[in-house]
C-alpha cells in the first residue's frame, strides 16, 4: 500500500481525471525559451507541488531543459526532491551560481518510506545528498512530513550532518481524502501510535480554528470543524458528532439529555491543549475548556 501524502486535489479538478485513480500524468511541452530578464534577481522554486525528478523526467528530460536555460541567468534557484535522478544534472548544477538543493528525508526505515511514497529509496537520497554536497552544492536535508513517534530527528541528522548544510521541518499535515487513510496505516502498522495520533490530530481540530478565527471563536465554530474532521470517534465524541450533524450544537450536543456518554472522560483526554495555549494561566486554559469540552461532555470539570 503506498500513500500519496500532499497530492493537492486541484491538480486532480483543473485537469478534468478522476481523483481517486492516481494513474495518470500530463507532459507538458514548452518551445519557448524562458525570459531571462523576468527573472534576473528573482527565486525560482522546482517544484513545490510535484517532484521535478519524477520518474518520467528521465525518458522526457524536461527539468534538464529548463535547467540548462536557468543556469545562465542570475537568479535565487530552489530544487526540491525526492530523486536521485537529480545527479544526472551535475554538470548544469555546478554552474548555477546561487542553488539550493532539498532532499525530502523523514525516515530511515526503507519499509516505512515505500509505504509513503514510491521515489528513490532512503539510501540513493542520502547518497544523492553526499554527492551534491562533494561537488560544493549547498545542501538541504528537508524532514517532511514529520510523523509523530516514527521520524526519529536526532538519528536523522546524526546520520546525515556530515554532507547537510542545513535542515527544514514539516508537520504532518493531516487534511482532505488522506487524512484517514494515514490515521488508519498508523492503527494497523504502528498500533502503539495509534493513541498518540488521536490526542494530536483531534486537538490540532480546535487550534487550528482558534488560528483561523481568533480567541472568541465562537463555540459552534469548534463544533462544525469537529464534526467535519473525518477521523472515526467513540463514545462523547461519537455521539457529540452525530448531535451536531443532526443541527444540536454545543453545550446542548454534550448535555446528558442528548448525549449518554456526557459524564465519560472524553475532553479530559483531549483537553492538554488548553493548557499548552495557556502556559500558567489556568483560568484562560478554563475558559477554553468550558467553550469546547461541552461539545461533547456535560458539568464544570
Amino acid at each position: 500500500m503506498v500513500f500519496q501524502y500532499a497530492v493537492v486535489n486541484w491538480a486532480w479538478s483543473s485537469t478534468h481525471h478522476h481523483a481517486r485513480s492516481l494513474r495518470f500524468i500530463d507532459i507538458k511541452r514548452c518551445d519557448k525559451p524562458i525570459d531571462k530578464k523576468r527573472l534576473r534577481g528573482k527565486s525560482v522554486f522546482l517544484s513545490s507541488v510535484t517532484d521535478c525528478y519524477n520518474p518520467f523526467e528521465e525518458k522526457y528530460g524536461n527539468t534538464r531543459k529548463i535547467l540548462e536555460q536557468l543556469v545562465s541567468i542570475e537568479c535565487e534557484l530552489n530544487i526540491s526532491t525526492k530523486s536521485h535522478l537529480i545527479v544526472r544534472d551535475l554538470d548544469l548544477l555546478k554552474g548555477c551560481k546561487n542553488l539550493i538543493v532539498s532532499i525530502s528525508v523523514n525516515t530511515l526505515d526503507e519499509q516505512f518510506k515505500s509505504d509513503m511514497d514510491q521515489a528513490s529509496s532512503i539510501g540513493k537520497r542520502l547518497e544523492t545528498l553526499e554527492t551534491l554536497h562533494e561537488n560544493g552544492i549547498y545542501t538541504v536535508l528537508f524532514m517532511s512530513p514529520i510523523f509523530p513517534g516514527v521520524t526519529d530527528y536526532k538519528k536523522i541528522i546524526e546520520k546525515t550532518r556530515r554532507y547537510v548544510d542545513e535542515y527544514w521541518f514539516e508537520n504532518l499535515n493531516l487534511r482532505g481524502s488522506y487524512k484517514q487513510d494515514i490515521l488508519d496505516y498508523i492503527k494497523s502498522a504502528c498500533p502503539q501510535l495509534a493513541e498518540l495520533y488521536d490526542d494530536i490530530y483531534v486537538d490540532i481540530v480546535f487550534v487550528n480554528v482558534f488560528d483561523r478565527l481568533g480567541l472568541e471563536a465562537p463555540a459552534d465554530s469548534f463544533a462544525v470543524s469537529f464534526a467535519d474532521a473525518g477521523f472515526p470517534l467513540w463514545h462523547a465524541n461519537q455521539v457529540a458528532k452525530y448531535n451536531i450533524k443532526q443541527g444540536i450544537m454545543p453545550p446542548m450536543s454534550g448535555h446528558w439529555l442528548n448525549n449518554p456518554h456526557a459524564d465519560d472522560i472524553d475532553y479530559q483526554i483531549e483537553a492538554d491543549f488548553a493548557g499548552l495555549m495557556s502556559p500558567g494561566m489556568p483560568n484562560t486554559a478554563s475558559e477554553i475548556s468550558d467553550k469546547i469540552g461541552h461539545i461533547f461532555t456535560y458539568g464544570d470539570g
